[in-house]
């Protein structure tokens, strides 16, 4: 069993305890959960706040739905058919599926909520990840409108995708919050209300919000008109957000869920507690910048760092790496890692003293000019970027300056390509979103670095299933390790707790979603 089956089937067998549920009758729960932060819209075309994408993937339903294995099931869709080049898609969907309102769900309320992904007005944060829908990088970038985006209804019950290329991924995508339908009539007498308040927002899922009290509370209660092979078992839950003390709140029994410090990991011994590394500290090099645009420059910095030194400051849930993808990333509905394999050190084919001279005498220079390292501003990664700055110093002879900064700040100098090189943590759902922020015609990290033969391998990746899929991910990662654009350093390993009286509660660690549907009371 590859390791995040065997985390959801951990959290699967967990059973709810009394204490966690307040009931309005012998037959009827209703589960607690104390959340820090606030919530932002509901809006699942538009919900990137944490806690509102909890909430969407709750009381909103796509065309699929994933299952805690990973595996795809019918969600408003009963069933779908692929022509045989692969790229149209022609759903059925369920005549039963709908509204909280009563009406139907149909195929013109997914051709408007996926419309509503690329304009007009404000682009979806989500909308790249339906590039691969025809005509969707045209209508991006200005060149066509949201009505030429390759999804239409053919009546009230068919609707056909239409890929620019073949994507087996694009299920995947269509199983999330993001790609639920949303109905064009109700959307416009909202007058831009749209996923703000209860009644502003209409739900086609297990739940629908019962009470919002913004910033400190959330109600769920089962939608009565919702339809499924698979109907919702927990009735409903009180979700307090603003939560300064999650951990206190689970030990009080206020909380069936909590995500842990190590160190307050043994005191937690009658909760079922997971770990996974779902975060890879990586060195990202702006190849853009002065001579780090010479690949035997960049080789020659990877290959002087020290990993074993680097080991030495690390606290106990972070370990050193050699895989750019985390643990936690899936692919295909399969575990990336498991079948992928773990990708073997750097190595070089002479010193790295050496081949940084060579790069070096390539470019008609002596030394590296300036060159400023960003860091995040914690204890542990300053201390890493202590090791990395002294290899730097002693084996190639380079005065790297290192400047920590706030985790907000870093990302927006990275985002802005104002960087030589930055130590970033970096995490996805799938191998496949981590590996194509490194494509050339992504500019999510600026490094500047084009690879054709990259870019291919991804191209070919997205038109093929399962093993092979991640096999061909699997080459270009290796890829990109090799080029030097990017070093896997250290992972940061989370811990979360659940009671362990909790049943049917199913966590996605990549994406940090809790789905409440399966949980019931023993």
């Amino acid at each position: 069993m590859n390791w995040l089956r065997k985390l959801s089937a951990m959290l699967l067998c967990l059973m709810l305890c009394l204490g966690l549920f307040s009931g309005c009758g012998s037959d009827v729960y209703i589960a607690k959960l104390a959340l820090s932060g606030a919530a932002g819209t509901f809006d699942p075309q538009f919900a990137e706040n944490q806690n509102s994408i909890l909430v969407a993937s709750n009381v909103f339903e796509g065309l699929l739905v994933e299952d805690p294995d990973g595996g795809l099931h019918p969600g408003v869709a009963e069933g779908y058919t692929v022509s045989s080049d692969g790229r149209t898609y022609t759903f059925q969907l369920r005549e039963d599926a709908c509204w909280s309102d009563g009406s139907a769900v149909t195929a013109d309320d997914f051709v408007f909520a996926f419309r509503r992904l690329f304009g007009p007005g404000s682009v979806s944060p989500y909308a790249e990840n339906l590039l691969s829908v025809q005509n969707a990088e045209a209508i991006l970038a200005g060149e066509m409108q949201p009505e030429a985006l390759g999804v239409r209804a053919a009546d009230d019950h068919t609707l056909v995708l239409t890929l620019e290329k073949a994507d087996s991924g694009i299920t995947t995508v269509l199983a999330q919050w993001y790609a639920a339908p949303c109905k064009e009539s109700f959307f416009t007498e909202q007058k831009g209300r749209y996923g703000l308040e209860v009644k502003s927002t209409l739900y086609n899922g297990p739940y629908v919000i019962s009470l919002y009290d913004a910033g400190k509370e959330i109600r769920l209660r089962q939608n009565p008109s919702y339809h499924s092979e698979q109907p919702a078992e927990l009735y409903g839950i009180n979700i307090t957000l603003g939560s300064t003390d999650t951990l206190a709140a689970f030990t009080e029994g206020d909380s069936f869920y909590t995500q842990v410090p190590r160190e307050s990991v043994d005191s937690l011994r009658d909760a079922v507690i997971t770990e996974y590394a779902d975060t890879t500290y990586a060195l990202v090099v702006n190849t853009s910048r002065s001579l780090l645009g010479n690949e035997s420059v960049r080789l020659a910095i990877c290959g002087a760092i020290d990993r074993e030194g680097i080991a030495g400051v690390l606290p106990e849930e972070q370990s050193t790496t050699t895989d750019l993808v985390p643990e936690t990333a899936s692919e295909r509905t399969l575990d990336y890692r498991d079948t992928a394999g773990h990708r073997t050190a750097l190595t070089l084919t002479e010193d790295a003293r050496t081949l940084f001279r060579e790069g070096l005498a390539a470019e008609g220079e002596q030394k590296l000019p300036f060159t400023e390292l960003l860091v995040p501003d914690t204890q542990t990664d300053r201390q890493a970027a202590g090791i990395i700055q002294g290899c730097w110093q002693n084996t190639l002879g380079a005065s790297i300056n290192v400047m920590p900064l706030a985790v907000d700040e870093l990302w927006q100098r990275v985002y802005a390509g104002d960087y030589d090189m930055a130590l970033l943590p970096l995490s996805d759902s799938t191998a496949m979103g981590l590996l194509e922020d490194f494509a050339s015609d992504t500019d999510r990290y600026c490094t500047g670095w084009q690879s054709e033969e990259y870019d291919a391998l991804l191209d070919q990746a997205a038109a093929e299933t399962g093993e092979q899929a991640v096999r061909t991910l699997a080459q270009a990662e290796q890829l990109l390790l090799r080029s030097g654009v990017v070093l896997p350093l250290y992972t940061s390993m989370s811990y979360y707790a659940v009671s362990s009286e909790v049943q049917g509660a199913w966590i996605d660690p990549g994406e940090g979603v809790i789905y409440i549907k399966y949980i019931t009371k023993s």
